[in-house]
């Protein structure tokens, strides 16, 4: 905007230019409606996060919800399917910066491991996104009864293919 008196009637057109980045928020254009009245009356910058970190490797893996306001969630990361997001969401933070600095990694997610026969799942070494069995998971198996002792392998890991890495035995 340029100038400062306007003709009633006349609409002018808002544009941030400072703070910087910054969006606009309300109605544009604005109309000058009487001397010194103008028409939504409501309106302002807002400091906005820029350059929303991408998906690792995207592949049609979408971005959504995208609001780049500080303060609001401002991301959504979403997988096609059979794959999980290392992370979901990014807030656009204070200090104009994203709460996580890279985008996710969307990683191949693998069926539940093989049961053994008599054994159990004993522990989870590695659990890149909690609760959910995607490449890169490594399980430990251990045996129910004290005078069994375990065939194989006692590890088992969830490959970029979708498949453990041992059938048991």
């Amino acid at each position: 905007m340029t100038g400062t008196q306007f003709d009633v009637g006349t609409s002018i057109t808002y544009a941030c230019t400072s703070p910087t980045p910054a969006n606009f928020v309300g109605t544009n254009p604005i109309r000058c409606s009487a001397p010194g009245v103008y028409t939504p009356s409501v309106y302002s910058c807002e400091t906005v996060c820029i350059n929303v970190p991408q998906i690792v490797g995207a592949n049609g893996n979408t971005i959504s919800g995208i609001k780049w306001s500080v303060g609001t969630a401002a991301v959504t990361y979403t997988c096609v399917a059979t794959f999980s997001p290392t992370f979901s969401t990014n807030d656009c933070q204070a200090a104009l910066t994203w709460s996580q600095t890279t985008g996710p990694t969307c990683l191949k997610e693998c069926g539940a491991p093989p049961a053994p026969n008599t054994g159990v799942i004993a522990t989870t070494t590695a659990d890149p996104i909690s609760g959910k069995n995607v490449e890169g998971k490594v399980i430990t198996y251990g045996c129910g009864v004290s005078t069994t002792a375990l065939r194989g392998t006692a590890t088992n890991t969830c490959q970029n293919n979708g498949q453990w890495t041992l059938p048991l035995t």
